[in-house]
């Protein structure tokens, strides 16, 4: 199916409905008869660790982006409608 036929029908209530039960059984399948496939999904970095140099660089870093050196420091990002 194509993107924008696919966008076409989401469009729709009904049919999204239908859609989204139809990939949550796919999906419900798939995990039944391959679970490897979830769960070796965690992407590169799933089961590892990082060293202790390593937090510390992390923290390191993450000081620099403190308070008026964050890029958003005094910046409204949330917009609210009440506010």
């Amino acid at each position: 199916m194509g993107q924008k036929k696919l966008q076409k029908l989401l469009k729709d209530p009904t049919k999204r409905k239908e859609i989204y039960k139809n990939i949550g059984q796919h999906i419900k399948k798939l995990w039944e008869e391959r679970p490897e496939i979830y769960r070796n999904s965690g992407g590169g970095f799933s089961g590892k660790h990082h060293t202790e140099e390593t937090k510390n660089k992390i923290r390191e870093r993450a000081k620099l982006r403190t308070g008026e050196r964050n890029s958003l420091f005094g910046r409204l990002w949330v917009y609210n409608e009440l506010v």
